[in-house]
């Protein structure tokens, strides 16, 4: 069976990007430990907008560990936006530590 078009088309492929977005607690557990920004709907401690190491989920919450060290933990319902930050300077394979020599491993 011949399955070709008829005529020139445009094939148009996309992908979530390097800053892909986090929409569902189950992407939040297939990304936890990856850095993420994260934007509450409301302001927790005066601040609405996080980044850190993603973390949870946990009882229906997502948490965020800052540059600090410290953790907040947020119910689903009140993040507004979260999504992945990719630092191209740091080796997803080696936990956050920067590349050595420059190249690829």
């Amino acid at each position: 069976m011949n399955q070709t078009v008829a005529g020139p088309y445009f094939l148009e492929v996309s992908s979530p990007g390097v800053n892909r977005p986090i929409r569902t607690l189950e992407a939040v557990l297939r990304f936890a430990g990856q850095r993420a920004a994260l934007t509450t709907t409301v302001a927790h401690e005066g601040r609405r907008n996080y980044e850190g190491e993603l973390l949870g989920p946990s009882e229906g919450r997502a948490g965020i560990r800052t540059d600090e060290g410290d953790e907040h933990w947020f119910p689903w319902a009140e993040v507004k936006t979260a999504h992945l930050i990719v630092d191209p300077w740091v080796d997803p394979r080696s936990a956050g530590a920067p590349r050595q020599g420059g190249g690829p491993r």
